[in-house]
C-alpha cells in the first residue's frame, strides 16, 4: 500500500507544472527575448525597459546575456 501511495504522489506532483502553453499565456506569461522561454513577470528576477516596453528575462539567462541584450536589443527583438 505504501508503494502505491508513493507512486501516486510522485505522478501527481510531477504532472502539476505541465500546464499547456495556452494556459500559461492566459496566466500572464511572456516570452524571454533572449532564449524564448516563457517567463512569469510576477516572479522574474531580471527585467529591462526599452522604448517604453518592459522585457522580462528567464532564470537561465546570465548577466552577460542580459548585458548583450542591453547593448544591442534589436538583434534579439528581430528573432
Amino acid at each position: 500500500m505504501r508503494k502505491l501511495i508513493a507512486v501516486f504522489v510522485f505522478f501527481a506532483f510531477t504532472a502539476l507544472p505541465l500546464a499547456s502553453p495556452a494556459a500559461q499565456n492566459k496566466a500572464g506569461y511572456v516570452k524571454c527575448p533572449i532564449c524564448g522561454d516563457r517567463v512569469n513577470p510576477k516572479t522574474a528576477k531580471n527585467s529591462w525597459t526599452y522604448k517604453g516596453k518592459k522585457y522580462y528575462f528567464a532564470a537561465c539567462c546570465t548577466k552577460k546575456d542580459i548585458g548583450n541584450f542591453k547593448k544591442n536589443p534589436q538583434k534579439y527583438l528581430k528573432k
